[in-house]
């Protein structure tokens, strides 16, 4: 396992910069923005020269590696500065046990589980991993034919990420550290975003404390996702918005550039909430006198614009050759076609309903709240399903209850302190104007999102990075109130069930829970909900378990079934007769490093056009056809088995 490499990269980085500045929570943060901004350049290098393989990716960071220790060696005194530092380590964490330890015990756990987990989450195994085994296949990033727009066309930071990880591990066993270290990363900025905007060392840990707390953040870190790395990205680039505002250094400049280039390069969502204070800095710029004169002013916010564009060049450039569009038309299908105040005002309320769902009798809660929200909308003159609204065509609207998965799970407690603190602030506590700016800017962006993008039931994810933001809001007016102790306690032992028994991954079995809660409470046995929770800890469940949730999951097990098949018939040539939905990673996974070249067929729309026409295969994979026999480039395919999803069929 060569993934140490990238690591140990991050350590060297890290002392690095710690041994010149001093500074341990920035010196982290930088050596993770430094070490993803190689990532990108190397990646894009290999690309240009169809190198996208082990040998050179491992020699690029054998080279990095090498450099890193060469600088480290100009260094003096480097036994000192390392126990200075741990007894500065030491200083900083006295007298706020409360806020570390749990935030220790959070990190731990979630670390353990992106370690023993699989990959299981449905946009992991459709697209964010399928399209970097298409690359290693390839041995570059060029578009391929796919009936999977995302696979091609989407943000691709993450998936760089991971493509490292892959290729130096030759498996995909760290491929959930993406988001981890994103979590970790995301607690360190958020408390030095704290600190700059005037937060004391208990404010400061006590706001990572909101961080490390909020659910969806908490599930997220254990996932191949990119919602939490863009956040984390997000919280960077406002962090050093701010520094460079207050000293218009180069330094803070670049540092600027780059988190907004690399939340741009990650995901869509990182351009809207990262607007508003790309404004604010452009207006306190705009304060400043003279500004036109000051070259070191110019050169910043040239170096800025230049560094976020450089990183996505190689991105843009790729979709504007396929799609005449540098965001390859990701937004079509998510963009909000209905751009009046009704439907902003019914976007907002769903949004924020998210968050507010949860278990009770008879469905109390959630029906009280689903009937206001119908009264606004048949007030607003529109449906609450607006397909002009809404993601998804069949999709209906419904405040989610209480649970613990990676994409449906709400922030129920952290909402509530959101909307106390913000009445509380507004109400009773005399204003800051830069507390009170940095609010506007956090709402702005959520309001922003929520005016350009559809509604989706799996959106709160997407609220990660307000959440991030805001929450350095909540500690900053709470400050050293008595209240600090009790929300601390709350929200950490809070953060249990999602820690525990995280659905795609519980450490605690769902299935002894059931049995036991059946002893108090009556259970529908024949519920397809109580079956769903049914399920073994991650540390009795089986690889095939942990895919398939338990066999519930159809697609996925016909997946793994056909591997077997395939390589037992020793085909050398796979085509894929796919849906856009289909999770093709179960294969690919398998059969690629074994290699047998696999490549998606029949493809419809605009990437058809890429699809191959020498392709050959032996064998096809269809989710489309259950015909007894089907015709590819005027050849016949006799079908040779079949499952409850896919059928396989031989020439």
């Amino acid at each position: 396992m060569l993934n140490f490499i990238i690591l140990l990269a991050i350590t060297l980085v890290f002392f690095d910069g710690y041994f010149t500045s001093k500074q341990i929570r920035e010196s982290l943060i930088k050596a993770l923005l430094l070490n993803s901004v190689a990532m990108v350049f190397s990646t894009e290098i290999l690309n240009l020269c169809f190198k996208i393989n082990f040998a050179y990716i491992f020699g690029f960071w054998i080279l990095l590696i090498a450099f890193l220790l060469f600088r480290l060696t100009k260094h003096v005194n480097r036994k000192e500065k390392v126990i200075e530092l741990i007894e500065k380590i030491k200083k900083e964490s006295a007298g706020v046990s409360l806020f570390l330890i749990p935030i220790f015990i959070i990190l731990s756990i979630t670390l353990f589980l992106a370690l023993i987990s699989p990959v299981n989450n449905t946009d992991s195994l459709t697209y964010h991993l399928s399209r970097i085994v298409y690359w290693l296949q390839n041995e570059h990033l060029t578009h391929f034919a796919t009936n999977n727009h995302r696979q091609v066309a989407y943000n691709i930071f993450s998936e760089f990420v991971i493509l490292h990880l892959y290729v130096l591990g030759k498996s995909d066993f760290a491929a959930n550290l993406v988001q981890w270290f994103s979590f970790l990363g995301g607690i360190a900025a958020c408390s030095l975003l704290i600190k700059q905007l005037g937060g004391s060392i208990k404010t400061q840990w006590f706001g990572a404390l909101i961080v490390a707390t909020i659910p969806m953040i908490v599930l997220q870190a254990t996932s191949t996702q990119n919602d939490l790395v863009v956040s984390f990205f997000v919280v960077c680039g406002v962090y050093f918005s701010f520094k460079y505002v207050q000293e218009f250094s180069l330094e803070n400049a670049i540092y600027f550039g780059l988190s907004l280039g690399l939340a741009e390069l990650t995901k869509g969502t990182g351009y809207i909430f990262l607007f508003p204070f790309c404004l604010w800095l452009a207006f306190r710029v705009l304060l400043e006198k003279k500004w036109w004169k000051s070259s070191k002013i110019w050169i910043g916010l040239i170096l800025i614009v230049m560094l976020s564009v450089t990183i996505n060049l190689g991105y843009y450039a790729r979709n504007w050759v396929i799609f005449h569009d540098p965001l390859g038309h990701a937004s079509d299908r998510i963009s909000l076609e209905n751009h009046s105040p009704a439907a902003l005002i019914s976007n907002i309320t769903r949004q924020i309903a998210l968050h507010i769902g949860m278990h009770s009798p008879g469905n109390i809660w959630n029906n009280f709240w689903m009937n206001i929200l119908l009264t606004l909308h048949d007030f607003l003159g529109i449906s609450i399903s607006d397909p002009l609204t809404t993601f998804g065509e069949d999709s209906v609207f419904k405040i989610p209850r209480f649970t613990t998965t990676e994409d449906f799970s709400g922030n129920f407690l952290h909402f509530l302190l959101i909307v106390f603190v913000s009445f509380f602030y507004f109400l009773k506590v005399k204003k800051q104007q830069t507390l009170s700016l940095f609010w506007c800017a956090c709402v702005l962006g959520f309001i922003m999102f929520c005016a350009l993008l559809r509604f989706q039931l799996f959106g709160s994810r997407l609220h990660s990075p307000f959440f991030l933001l805001i929450s350095c809001f909540c500690a900053l007016v709470i400050g050293e109130r008595k209240v600090i102790k009790p929300i601390a306690i709350v929200l950490s032992l809070a953060t249990l069930p999602f820690l525990l028994l995280n659905f795609q991954k519980p450490i605690l079995s769902f299935h002894g829970l059931t049995m036991l809660a059946k002893k108090f409470v009556p259970l529908n046995e024949k519920s397809g909900a109580l079956s769903l929770y049914q399920k073994k800890s991650i540390l009795d469940a089986t690889y095939q378990d942990v895919l398939t949730h338990e066999g519930l999951d159809i697609q996925a097990a016909d997946f793994l079934a056909t591997n077997d098949i395939i390589l037992k018939n020793h085909f050398k040539s796979v085509g894929l007769e796919l849906l856009e939905d289909d999770k093709d990673y179960l294969m690919l996974r398998v059969l690629i490093p074994e290699g047998i070249e696999v490549r998606q067929i029949a493809v419809k729309g605009i990437l058809g056009k890429l699809e191959s026409k020498t392709f050959l295969p032996e064998a096809i994979v269809s989710s489309r056809s259950t015909a007894q026999e089907i015709q590819y480039h005027q050849h016949i395919y006799q079908k040779i088995s079949s499952g409850k999803y896919l059928s396989i069929y031989k020439r």
